[in-house]
């Protein structure tokens, strides 16, 4: 589509991306076991995960609805695809916008006809 358009992709990498969320209400409590040596104050060798981490199988999904939300709620313009749910594009016939940003999962791939 870039290539069709004479368009230039960029990119973007989020760093510590699911750092960036928060855990929704919706989920349950998360327990680790803290490596050997390790002890909470309490002296217990668990400890409860506060932030999503990458290898916890909410991370995804809660990074996923992060994502979303501040996508769909920077631009009333954006529009999430009804085929590939990482896909948002703005098409403006009117001022001849055209934007298109693909999401997988911390790296961002854009492309505009207006700088």
């Amino acid at each position: 589509m870039a290539l069709q358009k004479n368009l230039v992709v960029h990119h973007m990498d989020v760093r510590t991306a699911y750092l960036q969320s928060e855990f929704s209400t919706e989920h349950e409590d998360i327990w680790v076991r803290l490596p050997a040596g390790f002890k909470s104050k309490c002296g217990h060798s668990f400890a409860q995960v506060l932030k999503p981490l990458y290898g916890i199988r909410q991370a995804d999904r809660e990074w996923f609805i992060t994502n979303r939300d501040f996508i769909l709620n920077h631009d009333p313009r954006w529009q999430q695809s009804a085929v590939e749910a990482q896909l948002y594009f703005i098409s403006n016939v009117d001022s001849d916008l055209f934007c298109v940003v693909l999401v997988h999962t911390d790296d961002y791939f854009g492309i505009c006809n207006d700088d």
